[in-house]
């Protein structure tokens, strides 16, 4: 039936004085429309350290790390708001090891969501989902540590009926 009302509303289209294509397919229309996201590392460490900065930096301090260099990868979303777009990333970053304690190749990897305002050109609510940090003893025994964290919620009475869209984009 759906088919059957596309081909009569794509007869009707060609009559029309504008151009008018009909699509059976929502997906038809998002690959149409969709276009890649490329933002810079350095964009993208500038929101992380601005939200996130002293979160990391309490969590290495107490064990005697401090942030060096770093890497990012990232994963934007179509969201139902063409101006957002939901953020998926993980940033590994080279730690330095301020103890005297000898530990080598420490690295902090945090890995979070949040948003990304692409008309405003800006991110927010950026959250860790993960950190971890890993580092060679001077034994040479892998250790570390890492948090987990969640957002959890219950809910007492009837629930508002909500849905979000989100379409992987590609790079």
């Amino acid at each position: 039936m759906a088919n059957d009302l596309a081909k009569e509303l794509s007869k009707e289209a060609d009559s029309c004085l504008y151009n008018l294509r009909v699509l059976t397919r929502l997906a038809d229309l998002l690959r149409d429309i969709e276009h890649p996201i490329q933002i810079d590392d350095q964009i993208v460490e500038a929101a992380i350290n601005e939200q996130l900065g002293t979160e990391i930096d309490d969590f290495l301090e107490p064990v005697g790390f401090v942030r060096t260099d770093a890497s990012f990868e990232t994963t934007f979303y179509a969201t139902e708001d063409p101006n957002l777009l939901y953020i998926e990333f993980t940033a590994e970053f080279v730690c330095e090891d301020v103890t005297e304690e000898g530990r080598k190749n420490a690295l902090l990897r945090l890995i979070g969501d949040g948003s990304y305002n692409h008309a405003a050109t800006s991110f927010s609510d950026l959250r860790p989902t993960e950190l971890s940090n890993t580092y060679l003893s001077r034994e040479g025994k892998q250790e570390g540590k890492t948090i987990i964290s969640g957002v959890g919620h219950s809910l007492i009475g009837h629930r508002r009926v909500s849905h979000v869209v989100r379409r992987k984009l590609t790079k």
